[in-house]
């Protein structure tokens, strides 16, 4: 009975893994139609989060760049500069990283927490700073 359970178990975590990218960009999707509003700035947030858990930086960055335009004013705006960035610099794409790290510099003072010397150093060593 018990590897039946485990055998079933692991069957549902390969189906909920193999809709994920699906199941995100809906998400997305459903969130930009009224992206103001605190719950669909949360749900923006976690498609963006789950898509670079799942390695998928090309789908996450257009995600991360359309809430950066659509939601000047959001209080998550740093984690979709931040997100744009980091997505860009995996698909080695150094033009557009650049600009998305250089725009949260310039928008976000040093006391950030993203700024720490840890993320300093790493920007520094891919020469974007």
């Amino acid at each position: 009975m018990f590897k039946k359970f485990m055998i079933g178990l692991v069957v549902l975590i390969l189906v909920g893994m193999a809709f994920l990218p699906t199941i995100t960009s809906h998400m997305a999707e459903s969130a930009f139609k009224n992206p103001n509003t605190p719950a669909n700035q949360e749900a923006l947030k976690k498609a963006i989060q789950w898509k670079m858990y799942m390695f998928m930086y090309g789908q996450a960055r257009p995600i991360a760049e359309r809430a950066i335009i659509l939601c000047p004013e959001s209080d998550d705006l740093d984690f979709y500069i931040y997100s744009a960035a980091i997505c860009a610099d995996k698909e080695r794409k150094s033009d557009v990283a650049i600009h998305w790290y250089g725009r949260f510099i310039e928008l976000f003072p040093k006391e950030h927490d993203w700024r720490s010397e840890e993320h300093t150093s790493e920007l520094q060593s891919h020469s974007f700073i």
